[in-house]
């Protein structure tokens, strides 16, 4: 069950999310005849996702600012049913080669920015906090001096160096 702090942070990210959402879509843009403002909401939400699943990690940060940004930011921000609908309008409209492209474009787009949103988490982390300390490995309770890319290989990935 949310407290009272944890509903207002979730509110709070969820109106923001929905909000910003609204002001890009609001006026269409087009490549051609394909629409790219869901596609620009959801790759930026993946972006966002994936800088943020970063920080949570790195910080131990309290679920409640999971559920301001992650839930309730990117969850209102991002949209698949308006992807779905575009889709399927599209699918109507101009056929299967364009739904296609929709669809490749937003799937795999959005999970390439959610690696560079965290390859770019790990890089300023480094770069900022991480220069002369042991970065600190929470999946595996144990310090280990590891480069950025180490670290997002290993928390992402479970690869070993």
């Amino acid at each position: 069950m949310l407290k009272g702090v944890e509903f207002a942070l979730l509110a709070i990210g969820a109106v923001a999310g929905a909000y910003l959402r609204y002001r890009i879509v609001e006026s269409p843009v087009t490549i051609g005849n394909l629409p790219i403002n869901v596609l620009i909401v959801n790759i930026l939400g993946s972006f966002i996702l994936g800088f943020f699943s970063v920080i949570t990690t790195t910080f131990n940060l309290d679920q409640k600012y999971t559920l301001l940004v992650a839930v309730g930011f990117c969850g209102s921000f991002t949209t698949m049913s308006s992807f779905a609908l575009e889709t399927v309008n599209l699918l109507d409209s101009y056929g299967i080669g364009l739904a296609a492209l929709e669809i490749l474009a937003n799937v795999e787009v959005s999970f390439i920015a959610v690696i560079v949103g965290r390859l770019l988490g790990y890089a300023i982390l480094e770069a900022i906090m991480f220069e002369n300390e042991d970065v600190r490995c929470n999946h595996q309770n144990q310090k280990e001096r590891r480069t950025w890319w180490q670290t997002f290989r290993h928390t992402c990935y479970g690869f070993a160096d």
